[in-house]
């Protein structure tokens, strides 16, 4: 698997200069996820989840531009809720 730092706020795969766009998954020592999140340019975007160590979801966060938009999260919720 590719290995990430993180740099001046920005995610970098090891040796290199250009921020990365891509998945960053981590994982538990028991091998579950736990946490994936898109990256575009370094940066959070879109969806994360936190996951306990048994795979149930601890949390999820909504990202515009590295900045928590939970507002997104909520609407989608009430949508995702009462489409069922």
């Amino acid at each position: 698997p590719n290995q990430l730092v993180e740099r001046g706020g920005l995610y970098y795969l090891v040796n290199s200069q250009n921020p990365y766009s891509g998945k960053l998954t981590e994982v538990h020592s028991n091998d579950q996820i736990k946490i994936m999140v898109s990256l575009k340019d370094g940066l959070k975007e879109g969806e994360e989840i936190k996951y306990f160590s048994n795979g149930a979801i601890l949390s999820k966060t909504f990202y515009i531009n590295n900045k928590k938009n939970n507002l997104f999260l909520i609407i989608f919720y009430i949508i995702e809720v009462f489409s069922d």
